[in-house]
């Protein structure tokens, strides 16, 4: 089916987009507790970020589309948010939802006529994933349950981009470790901005993975992305593998399952400290 509807796009133009949660800055004792939470309120709410990542075969990948849960944090108080390296967009909940998403994809669309360009974009099914027409960007869906087999951006590259962000924040633990009296403290002091800039520097580490997932078979598989297991550990301070640190969150809810979330631009921004 897939290689059906792709037969007449080049691979420049054949786009794969998929989202993700990320606790960006829980430790480790922490995440353990919260593994397999829904995360739908509380404190934890406010420590995560959703993250839409969207590439080609070509091996470009867009911008990212992280969504906060506020439409301008304290950290953002001098920060031109158009002029970000992601797209921010927020709701009470930080997850995606269809009018988010419905915006996203007519300003993609708006970007390839303006260059003239007719391309494909595969999603899964997802409620937050709307089913519009679109004049030069045609979706496509994956067939239910096949996301983590078929799925380029499931084969690899959010996985790729988790490792490279938990080596920029394990990195900026051991710069700080000499002036704080704990790993706690200065986690408290990590900012959505950090987490914005981090995020920017692991999309320039990480490649694609049509291959991996069978859609372009030709091209040679790029090798498993690898944390530091060493780092990790001298910061955390206890034995764990390094990809268990990576993956602790995969389950974390990234959209309302019945599609009804809806942005309230007007919410408390005074609880929000980052």
């Amino acid at each position: 089916m897939v290689q059906v509807k792709i037969k007449d796009y080049q691979p420049c133009d054949i786009y794969n987009g998929d989202v993700t949660g990320m606790y960006f800055r829980a430790l480790l004792s922490k995440t353990l507790c919260v593994k397999g939470e829904n995360c739908k309120g509380g404190k934890h709410s406010k420590e995560r970020l959703t993250i839409f990542i969207c590439g080609n075969m070509a091996g470009e990948l867009l911008k990212p589309l992280v969504i906060g849960k506020s439409a301008r944090p304290r950290c953002f108080k001098n920060v031109e948010i158009e002029k970000l390296p992601v797209k921010w967009r927020h709701n009470k909940k930080a997850w995606n939802t269809a009018s988010i998403m419905e915006e996203w994809l007519k300003s993609y669309n708006a970007e390839m006529k303006r260059k003239n360009r007719k391309v494909i974009l595969f999603l899964d099914n997802a409620t937050c994933h709307p089913k519009i027409h679109l004049a030069n960007v045609e979706l496509a869906w994956f067939p239910v349950n096949t996301t983590s087999i078929i799925q380029p951006m499931d084969q690899g590259v959010i996985r790729s981009l988790k490792a490279q962000y938990w080596k920029c924040m394990m990195r900026s633990l051991l710069a700080a470790a000499d002036t704080a009296n704990s790993v706690s403290e200065v986690i408290k002091k990590i900012l959505v901005l950090d987490a914005i800039n981090w995020i920017n520097l692991a999309m320039k580490d990480i490649k694609q993975c049509f291959a991996k997932a069978g859609i372009l078979p030709e091209l040679i598989p790029e090798k498993e992305p690898m944390v530091d297991q060493s780092e990790l550990q001298q910061v955390i301070g206890i034995d764990m593998n390094a990809e268990t640190f990576v993956d602790f969150d995969n389950d974390l809810l990234t959209s309302d399952e019945d599609g009804s979330l809806i942005a309230n631009n007007k919410e408390d921004e005074s609880c929000d400290t980052d």
